[in-house]
């Protein structure tokens, strides 16, 4: 439960799918450099990958660590060792088209747009270019930037043409929305306000993180790059391990964009099960989004007889009992977690626990008590619990704009990834019935 984990995050490039037959243990040694890798931990990410390295049998088998590698000196704008890092998965997997889409990001994000078309061109006329319809459009569509960037109108409107004809997906709609930003027309934002009510929101996130990348659009504050998986079009059923992980990354999109349906699609599309503790939890924070709480239960109670140790499947497993309204289960799962956590743990995991265990008081009718756990915290406190408790409190009284003007104030001081940890629960036990509120919101008010 590293740096709250129950936050969200999301990254462009790509992971996954490289290698055969990893031998014994590779996976687990990947799936931990992923973690540390999610967690920003890019030091233990390294050192686990280092591990990799003494695990893997041949160069191919290692392809899928340079990936990763590369991914993180990216992240940290080392573009220099990324490039080496995918080259030596590009070397080591000449047919793996993860790596390959990595070199052209990084020509793209350093805006060597000459560069970046005729490495993207690659992956779609080269040897064993069968790409996913969805990864190809990507792919025309950053062609299509890069022509109009350098200029040449004519080229892009062509590559927009082919797009109008072949997309089944926002790729059109964002063709002509670039093609008539950079022509300095109207009717620009008509487009991408078209493809955002047809498509679903995280495909929409990855053609406006182009946008991005080209420095047309700021990035909104709190908000990550947008994750994308690629693969093979007709990928046979006896997928790798590895294969399996980019699976699971692509649910894992799907759910932190708001669309379980799409996430468990995923799951189910692979036939993947409660088999690890990754799959379980995933499937129980599926299901619990879905409010199929007595499969979540099953699900995330898997996770924690894989892994006794797993603070986020137990933190899930009690907002189970929460939706399930059995506050007295709740504040004991609760509690029992909250005396597990490390003492080194970070204190907004003590204090996001903390919460909880306050609002299950609440809500057993047990407001003295409750009030007790809000001495907990002070209005300096590493996150806005206490603002939150205030805010409970006068929710389930009934006083609505005082419990909003709590909300807004913590708004004003903490960052809106922390204030959704803990605005989130609120709307999910209907102590606010409403989505979240913004600062504006409230001062309109």
């Amino acid at each position: 439960m590293k740096g709250l984990s129950f936050a969200t995050t999301m990254l462009l490039w790509i992971c996954g799918g490289i290698f055969a037959t990893p031998p014994p243990g590779l996976r687990d040694v990947y799936e931990q450099a992923y973690q540390e890798f999610t967690a920003n931990h890019y030091a233990n990410s390294l050192r686990h990958l280092a591990l990799f390295d003494s695990l893997a049998r041949s160069p191919s088998d290692r392809a899928e660590g340079f990936n990763l590698r590369g991914i993180i000196f990216m992240r940290k704008h080392d573009y220099k060792q990324a490039q080496v890092a995918f080259a030596k998965a590009t070397e080591a997997a000449p047919d793996s088209w993860n790596p390959r889409f990595n070199l052209g990001e990084i020509s793209f994000i350093s805006k060597n747009w000459g560069e970046a078309r005729r490495r993207f061109e690659t992956l779609l006329t080269g040897p064993n270019n069968q790409l996913e319809e969805e990864t190809c459009e990507l792919v025309q569509f950053k062609i299509l930037l890069t022509h109009l960037l350098e200029g040449n109108e004519t080229e892009a409107v062509q590559t927009g043409s082919e797009l109008e004809r072949s997309s089944s997906g926002p790729a059109a709609y964002y063709a002509h929305a670039a093609i008539a930003r950079h022509l300095k027309e109207p009717d620009a934002a008509e487009w991408t306000t078209k493809a955002k009510e047809r498509f679903p929101l995280s495909l929409n996130k990855l053609y406006a993180e182009s946008f991005i990348e080209v420095g047309w659009e700021k990035r909104p504050a709190e908000e990550a790059r947008a994750r994308f998986v690629i693969g093979p079009q007709n990928e046979g059923a006896n997928r790798n391990g590895t294969e399996v992980l980019s699976t699971l990354e692509e649910a894992k999109s799907a759910l932190e964009n708001g669309d379980p349906n799409s996430a468990l699609r995923c799951l189910d599309k692979m036939g993947l099960c409660s088999s690890s503790v990754t799959d379980a939890f995933l499937l129980g924070s599926i299901l619990l989004e879905l409010k199929q709480f007595d499969r979540a239960e099953t699900a995330l109670q898997q996770a924690v007889v894989l892994n006794p140790n797993s603070y986020e499947a137990k933190y899930a497993l009690a907002q189970v009992a929460f939706r399930k309204k059995d506050y007295r289960r709740a504040r004991d799962q609760m509690e029992a977690l909250y005396a597990e956590i490390p003492i080194d743990e970070p204190r907004e995991n003590l204090q996001v626990v903390k919460f909880q265990i306050f609002l299950a008081l609440l809500l057993e009718e047990k407001e003295k008590e409750a009030q007790v756990v809000m001495e907990h915290f002070n209005f300096t406190s590493e996150t806005p619990a206490l603002y939150y408790c205030q805010a409970a409190l006068a929710f389930k009284h009934g006083e609505v704009d005082q419990g909003k003007s709590w909300v807004a104030s913590a708004q004003k001081i903490y960052s809106s990834a922390l204030n959704g940890v803990f605005m989130k629960t609120l709307v999910d036990l209907n102590l606010l019935a409403t989505r979240p509120i913004t600062v504006s919101q409230v001062s309109e008010e």
